[in-house]
């Protein structure tokens, strides 16, 4: 499905809000997230010493 349908079928007004969310969530463009381009890890802050 392109990308644009898939915004509409899940309710975003268009494909650059649904990208724009999809990157703030991710970290990356859905295209490159599908394509295994994903963004290097990080690990969670340390807890220790709180």
């Amino acid at each position: 499905m392109p990308w644009a349908g898939l915004a509409q079928a899940t309710g975003y007004y268009d494909q650059s809000h649904m990208a724009a969310e999809f990157r703030a969530l991710f970290g990356v463009a859905p295209s490159a997230f599908f394509s295994g381009r994903l963004p290097a890890g990080t690990p969670c802050p340390s807890r220790a010493g709180r």
